[in-house]
């Protein structure tokens, strides 16, 4: 398995790879209309072409094929006071048949290594508060809970790597 950072010519191929691991993720949570209508909000090629402008994505692959990513950069919630030193990781998926074998964990770590998120004073993230399996992974990597919202919790996790 390979990592790297996407480039702005794979615009389709990440709205793809992120509708595909979104239906996988949430199929049983919403109806199809609302699974429709939040992947055009966050995972349709437009929002990608904004999102190039202002996030890091970062791509997992094995043989060719896109099987997991993550985004992050400043924080998009508001629901929690956050500093100009503090980043969010705002997605991380891995597709269904590849889950389980320490990708999304790689895919985090990686980011946390690059220095959008190494020179960070906090990272934040928020997970669905039934998404068991993640909000593991992420205590895991050093994530708390720090606040729920609506039917998320928000984690953050202190950077080690920041100074001060």
């Amino acid at each position: 398995m390979k990592i790297r950072q996407a480039t702005r010519a794979e615009i389709g191929a990440v709205s793809e790879l992120a509708t595909k691991s979104y239906i996988q993720t949430f199929k049983n949570r919403f109806t199809a209309e609302e699974l429709e209508k939040r992947i055009k909000a966050t995972r349709s090629i437009e929002f990608y072409n904004r999102a190039f402008n202002k996030d890091i994505i970062l791509l997992a692959e094995e043989d060719g094929k896109l099987i997991g990513y993550v985004q992050f950069g400043e924080p998009t919630f508001d629901v929690i006071e956050t500093s100009d030193e503090d980043k969010e990781l705002q997605r991380a998926y891995v597709l269904e048949d590849y889950q389980g074998k320490g990708i999304g964990t790689a895919l985090i770590k990686s980011a946390f290594e690059h220095p959008i998120l190494k020179n960070a004073k906090n990272i934040y993230l928020d997970v669905w508060d039934k998404n068991y399996k993640a909000q593991k992974l992420y205590k895991s990597l050093g994530f708390e809970f720090v606040a729920k919202w609506d039917e998320d919790i928000i984690m953050r996790k202190r950077n080690i790597h920041q100074s001060g």
